[in-house]
This record gives C-alpha cells, sequence and structure tokens, in this order.
C-alpha cells in the first residue's frame, strides 16, 4: 500500500516543479510584453501613465521580472494576481500594441489562474504553501540535477552509440569592454576536451566557437570578428588556434570553418589524432570582438551563453569570467539545460518552450585564478592563470561564475544567462 505522506509529498513536488515552469513561462512573456513598449515607458511611473494601470501593477511586474531568483516559483507570489496581469494585457491591447503578440501572455495569465485555483486558492495561499514547503526542505528536495546513477546511465548509452567519450568538455570565457571601443565586446574563449577518445565508427570531433548573430534595427550586421587571440586567421588548416601547452603532442591538426547560422568558427580535429584508440588532450583558443547586446537599451538586457553538448563526456566545467564595468547591477547567473538554442530550428523561440526539469547550479569562483582549480580537470587553474596572463588582464576587475555539471546530457544546450539591468 502506498504510503501516504510519501504520496503527499511527491504531489507537492509535482506542483512546485509546475510552478518553476509556469513561473519561467510567466516572466518570458512579460519581458517580452514590456518590451513592446517604447523605452521611455518602462519604468513603472510612466508605464502605468502610458497604460492607464495601478502603478503599483506596474511596479510588480518591473521588479519580479528583472529579479533572478534562486526559487523561480517565487515569482508567482510576487507577481500581481491573475486578475490585475488580465487589465494589463488588456491595457497594452488598448494602447494599440501588437495584438496577437500578447497572446502567448494572456494566455500564461490564464495557467496563472488555474494553478492558483487547484494548487492553494489565492496566491496568499500560495505563499503560505511555499514557506511549509521550505520549511519542510520540499524545495531542496525537489532534485534540480538528474539523479546520477540514470544521467550516468544515459552518457554510457550515447558512448556506445555515438563511439566516443570524453573525461571533461571545460570552457573559460573573458567577457570585457573592448578598450579601443567601449561600445564592443571582447571575449576570449577557450573550450577544449579532457580524455577523449574515440573508435572508428565515431564521427568526427568539432569544437564551436560562436557567438549568437545579431543585427541592427535597420538590419545590417553589427561589428564582429572572430580571430585566433594574437588576430590570426582562424580559418583553414591552421595551428593558430591551439593552446599548445593543453594539448596532446603531437599537435592534432585542426582546420577551422564557417559557423554557418552563428558568427564564429568550427574547429574540426583531424581524426588520424585517434586512431589509436590512446586519450587525447585537445584546447581551442579563439578570440571574438563584437556588440551582442544593446546597452543603450538599459530595460531587460540580458547576454546568454550556450553550450551545446555535442559529443559526450562525463563532465562538463564552463567557467566564465565578467568584467565587473559591464554590471551595473550584478546579479547570479541563472543557468538551464534545453533540447535546443531558441535561435537553433525555431527562431528566438521562448525559453520555457525548450527547457528540461532539471536546473543545474552555478557557483561564485575564487577571487584567485589558482584556486580556480576542479577535481576532474586539476589544470583548470593553471588555465585560467595564462588565460588572463596572455589576455594582460587583472582578475580583480572580473567576477567569475562556474557551471558544473557531472554526466551532462548529450545533444542538449546548456545556458548560463547573465543580466546586466541597472535597476533604475
Amino acid at each position: 500500500m502506498p504510503n501516504p505522506t510519501s504520496q503527499a509529498l511527491a504531489e507537492d513536488q509535482d506542483e512546485l516543479m509546475a510552478g518553476r515552469r509556469l513561473a519561467g513561462r510567466l516572466t518570458t512573456e512579460l519581458r517580452a510584453a514590456v518590451k513592446l513598449l517604447a523605452p521611455e515607458f518602462r519604468g513603472a511611473s510612466a508605464m502605468a501613465e502610458r497604460l492607464k494601470v495601478e502603478k503599483t501593477t506596474c511596479h510588480r511586474i518591473i521588479s519580479t521580472i528583472d529579479a533572478r531568483l534562486l526559487a523561480p516559483e517565487q515569482t508567482l507570489v510576487d507577481l500581481p494576481g491573475p486578475r490585475a496581469l488580465r487589465q494589463f494585457v488588456a491595457a497594452l491591447r488598448g494602447a494599440g500594441l501588437a495584438d496577437t503578440s500578447l497572446d502567448p501572455l494572456a494566455n500564461a495569465v490564464d495557467l496563472f489562474a488555474e494553478f492558483l485555483r487547484e494548487t492553494a486558492g489565492s496566491q496568499a495561499g500560495l505563499a503560505r504553501k511555499l514557506a511549509g514547503a521550505a520549511t519542510g526542505n520540499l524545495v531542496d528536495s525537489v532534485p534540480q540535477r538528474l539523479d546520477v546513477v540514470q544521467a550516468a546511465r544515459m552518457h554510457k548509452d550515447a558512448v556506445t552509440f555515438c563511439g566516443s567519450d570524453a573525461d571533461v568538455d571545460y570552457s573559460v570565457r573573458i567577457l570585457r569592454k573592448l578598450p579601443e571601443d567601449p561600445r564592443l565586446y571582447d571575449e576570449i574563449y577557450c573550450r577544449g576536451f579532457s580524455g577523449y577518445t574515440a573508435t572508428s565508427k565515431a564521427r568526427p570531433l568539432a569544437i564551436w566557437s560562436t557567438v549568437n548573430a545579431r543585427s541592427n534595427p535597420d538590419g545590417s550586421d553589427v561589428p564582429h570578428q572572430t580571430t585566433s587571440f594574437d588576430g590570426q586567421t582562424a580559418l583553414g588548416r591552421t595551428v593558430n588556434c591551439l593552446l599548445p601547452r593543453f594539448c596532446s603532442d603531437p599537435l592534432p591538426v585542426v582546420v577551422g570553418g564557417g559557423a554557418g547560422l552563428n558568427r564564429g568558427v568550427v574547429h574540426v580535429i583531424d581524426p588520424t589524432a585517434f586512431r589509436d584508440g590512446r586519450k587525447v588532450d585537445v584546447a581551442t583558443l579563439s578570440r571574438h570582438v563584437t556588440l551582442d547586446f544593446d546597452p543603450a537599451d538599459p530595460i531587460l538586457e540580458d547576454k546568454e551563453f550556450w553550450y551545446l553538448i555535442n559529443y559526450p563526456a562525463r563532465h562538463i566545467v564552463v567557467d566564465i569570467y565578467v568584467e565587473k564595468s559591464i554590471f551595473q547591477k550584478p546579479n547570479l547567473p541563472v543557468a538551464g539545460c534545453h533540447t535546443w538554442d531558441p535561435g537553433f530550428e525555431t527562431g528566438n523561440s521562448p525559453r520555457w518552450l525548450s527547457e528540461l526539469p532539471v536546473w543545474p547550479t552555478i557557483s561564485l569562483l575564487p577571487a584567485n585564478t589558482q584556486h580556480a582549480t576542479h577535481d576532474v580537470f586539476p589544470r583548470m587553474a593553471e588555465l585560467t592563470t595564462h588565460m588572463f596572463e596572455i589576455a594582460h588582464a587583472d582578475r580583480s576587475n572580473f567576477n567569475g561564475f562556474r557551471l558544473d555539471v557531472a554526466f551532462p546530457l548529450w545533444r542538449t544546450f546548456y545556458r548560463v544567462g547573465f543580466d546586466f539591468v541597472s535597476g533604475t
């Protein structure tokens, strides 16, 4: 006979997971709706006057979608209730804004109302329920990571299918403003594999080093350049983009090609490097100079990094260092695991549409690069120190963050999103 307590806990966990999904959906649609307004009407007071709705409603919307909550379900308590949100949608439509583009938001609000009716009766009831869940460690008991045994089994199947494996798939990225032109951003990006092995049936190893394509409002391309770190070409048969001290000897042969829909380069590693079945280490380093997001629009602007797990690996370690001058109001980044990059198959599709119920965690990196090591890749600290040295960058001027996942899901995208909102 089922244990009633266990059954109730499982039901509450299901509700909590559903709440997290709904919170992500509401936040995404509200952000899109606010962006329909001209920038001068995106503050709470100006928005209220423009739409003729309560200032409190606008303030709760802005402050909630601007937040990076460690417990996303709290969004459902902090937002205005369904009635106020429906008035907000009606006001946007009444202001002559794109009517059909508000339908997804209207649908999400209906789901919000239904969720409250079925789970707690009201936002106040939901707040009490969440408080009780936190007291009973229910929130902590909801799996934010895939069960390790299950993930390991899926990894084993992927290795059998693909014919390749790696101890670690790692990356280090340094993002800073370009000193010569503060409108542009300088990304120094290393991605590599430690302990990569492949059988004869495995497809060639390719390492993507890309940035999301972006255009100016008039349709023209924003300035962009991808090169080796020292400014040489990243294309063709070249060793310009290798970090020799972190590669196996002899150095693998690399051919760089265009990255298709995204700007950047794809480094294809010659398969002969893996023919004898030995473990191989390879590290690539490239540099992107681009305008990846618009700092002129201080509302709801963010920057996302997407990591495609194109080859099975036992671990991924993703370190990102962001120059402090870019942060006007530093927030801990958020992470997710998706079936696709929103720009990969469906245009700029909403994040909630592709997100899997796996929430990876982000941690802060130590201030000293020599302490940025990792058990699965002890040379991570050495690599990071080397990158800051060749970039002539001072680590104290950067905030560092780490995404760390054991047995990442093959053929998914891991997302790390930063919010650079000014908070004004």
